[in-house]
């Protein structure tokens, strides 16, 4: 049942145990391919693509390894977090009910429904359904997003426990200390991650992260180049990225998001290089760079910064339209107000 809890977070962890240390997604992605077609081969695909944010391939591949294995537990628990990753609710909804209908008690299928309700935005359904499942990752990660720091940090050190050395607990707790500004904490925290696995390179990259938070920028680029040691395709980009940006050293910031988007188009790293080419004034390109986020990940924070340069360019319809994109996501509180303002100066 240890495997049927883990998250898309979590999923570096899982990777490693099932393919080689620290290849390149593309140099992964065709030894897997040169494999013979097998069920074990297709969920090793399927993790990697999930890894990588290419989830259109992991869809492909998990029903490649159910067309093989149409019993295969593993492959159903990943499809369903495929199609909550793509958005695709009703679908994991009813593969989770699906598992239930057989065993009320299966914790994936509670753990599922529970990351349904959650990017719903029914945050008490998600957490009643984690806590029923014991998905302690989904939970404490819940009550982080939700600001609840000190429930989010209870649920975080009971597990770790009993599980000192999981270390995607710790990733879970270090990023919690991290958004509750208990940077010392943050350090230590990831500081342990790495000593129970130097060559994790994204507790590498966490520290790194830290460290710029804590304005210890040269701490900071040696955490992050560790993590480029382990695998130059580290996902420390939008950290580096960050941190260049921070120190004013715009085109190398931008070099880091594009070299970004080269390995992986994630939304975070369009997010990224918008908020460089904003800094830039270039907001021609910022505004397609967040819209490129938003087309992947709709509830991303991208939606603010866009909306701003439309209400700067005096653009107030789109971007009322826009913030009303936001509601039911971690961003309604800021796009509400930003509405509020939009309202007061229409009055004028």
């Amino acid at each position: 049942m240890g495997a049927a809890l883990l998250t898309l977070t979590a999923v570096t962890h899982q990777i490693k145990k099932t393919v080689s240390p620290s290849p390149s997604y593309a140099q992964e992605e065709s030894r897997l391919r040169a494999l013979p077609a097998s069920t074990d081969t297709y969920i090793s695909l399927g993790i990697l693509y999930a890894t990588y944010d290419a989830f259109e391939k992991a869809l492909q591949a998990f029903q490649q390894a159910l067309e093989l294995d149409p019993a295969n537990d593993l492959a159903h628990i990943w499809l369903g977090n495929i199609y909550i990753k793509l958005n695709r609710l009703a679908e994991a909804q009813t593969l989770f009910e699906e598992r239930l209908s057989t065993d009320p008690a299966d914790a994936s299928g509670l753990a599922g429904l529970g990351r349904v309700a959650y990017s719903r935005g029914e945050y008490d359904k998600a957490e009643k359904l984690f806590i029923e499942a014991g998905a302690t990752f989904d939970l404490g990660k819940l009550y982080r997003v939700l600001g609840r720091f000190k429930e989010s940090e209870k649920v975080f050190l009971d597990a770790i426990k009993d599980k000192s050395t999981d270390t995607s607990l710790l990733m879970g707790l270090g990023y919690l200390y991290v958004h509750s500004d208990r940077l010392p904490e943050a350090e230590e925290t990831f500081l342990k991650a790495v000593a129970i696995n130097p060559k994790d390179e994204i507790a590498q990259g966490g520290l790194g992260d830290t460290y710029r938070r804590m304005g210890r920028y040269d701490d900071a680029f040696t955490a992050f180049a560790k993590a480029q040691e382990i695998n130059p395709d580290a996902d420390i980009f939008t950290g580096l990225g960050d941190l260049y940006m921070e120190l004013g050293r715009f085109e190398e910031a931008e070099k880091v998001f594009l070299r970004g988007l080269e390995v992986n188009p994630k939304a975070e790293r369009y997010n990224g290089l918008g908020n460089v080419y904003r800094m830039m004034k270039r907001y021609e390109d910022a505004k397609a760079m967040y819209r490129k986020a938003i087309e992947i990940n709709p509830a991303i924070i991208s939606v603010l910064p866009l909306a701003r340069i439309l209400i700067e360019e005096n653009n107030h319809e789109a971007a009322e339209k826009l913030l009303l994109t936001a509601r039911d996501t971690p961003n309604w509180q800021e796009a509400q107000s930003m509405l509020s303002e939009i309202s007061i100066s229409s009055t004028r």
